[in-house]
């Protein structure tokens, strides 16, 4: 992957799974790496349906009102459909192309989406939901452990700027703080020991 990374420049795109985008943190860290230019970010009009499922009922279950949770959720899915206006693959593109076969189901309109927009791969925690044999010519599945490495290896200062600027907008955050917590979080040793070389 990192070889590819390398070659595609900002124009690589990866299609990027509920899962990983799930997680506010890492969310905020990879979607702060896409405006950077380090990669094009995609995702099927669906992932964001279930997204905002999940924020929604995340922020209830720890102890927002419903009322506050839903807002919560809607200015999210809208600040990402703002910022990356490109990105929704709409589901009159998902629905139409036929059923790859997958484990389950509910997965087909993330890999539809990521054949739809031309995506490179697809970056989930759930590999197992996309079995190599499936998966049309040209897409491939890393973990977003692998996806941090390797985007972070194309332009590590890029990836640390990026950061930085991260941690301004989070109440200036201390960015050793950061890269502290997403190691521990989501175990991106790897991607944190780049980044810290560019220090």
């Amino acid at each position: 992957l990192c070889d590819c990374l390398a070659g595609f420049g900002g124009v690589f795109t990866a299609t990027l799974d509920t899962n990983t985008l799930w997680p506010s943190l890492r969310r905020d860290v990879l979607l702060s790496w896409a405006v950077e230019g380090l990669y094009r970010p995609v995702w099927s009009a669906h992932t964001l349906v279930e997204l905002h499922y999940c924020e929604e009922r995340k922020r209830v279950r720890r102890g927002q009102s419903p009322d506050e949770a839903l807002a919560a959720a809607d200015r999210l899915v809208t600040m990402m459909g703002e910022a990356f206006a490109d990105a929704v693959v709409p589901e009159t593109e998902t629905s139409r192309l036929a059923p790859f076969g997958l484990p389950d189901a509910n997965d087909e309109h993330v890999l539809a989406g990521a054949f739809a927009a031309g995506a490179q791969v697809i970056v989930t925690d759930n590999d197992e939901d996309f079995p190599a044999e499936l998966l049309p010519h040209g897409i491939a599945v890393v973990s977003p452990q692998v996806f941090a490495r390797d985007t972070v290896s194309v332009n590590p200062a890029r990836a640390l700027t990026a950061l930085e600027q991260m941690a301004q907008r989070r109440s200036e955050t201390p960015l050793a703080l950061i890269l502290d917590q997403i190691e521990a979080r989501y175990a991106m040793s790897e991607a944190c020991a780049l980044l810290r070389d560019a220090l």
